[in-house]
């Protein structure tokens, strides 16, 4: 099993590229094309940006708690375990899934 350290930085590594890959395809789009939606029921793209946007920094906060309470130093371990409903979350939203979830109301987009 990977160190918490080594977790960390893969998380960071892998947030860095999906934000330059989301930067790439993006970015040329419109107000209005970042609005649009298929249908009344679905997100926009911009709708899902916020989403990740509100998602990210929920747990970003959180993370960072954890680091200033374990001390979290450059070469560093803490002891990391997922809970039950973090592993839920994670399963929900792997790629490789093909199962649609429903996502809570406190990580629903904003107005772009």
């Amino acid at each position: 099993m990977p160190s918490s350290n080594q977790i960390i930085k893969d998380c960071i590594k892998s947030t860095q590229e999906n934000i330059e890959r989301a930067k790439k395809s993006f970015s040329h789009l419109s107000d209005i094309q970042l609005n649009w939606k298929p249908q009344a029921d679905k997100w926009s793209v911009g709708e899902c940006i916020s989403h990740l946007v509100k998602t990210n920094n929920l747990y970003l906060t959180k993370i960072e708690s954890i680091f200033t309470l374990a001390a979290f130093g450059a070469e560093k371990d803490f002891h990391y375990k997922q809970s039950f409903m973090g592993k839920l979350i994670a399963k929900g939203v792997n790629p490789a899934s093909v199962r649609k979830t429903k996502t809570f109301k406190v990580f629903f987009p904003g107005i772009i």
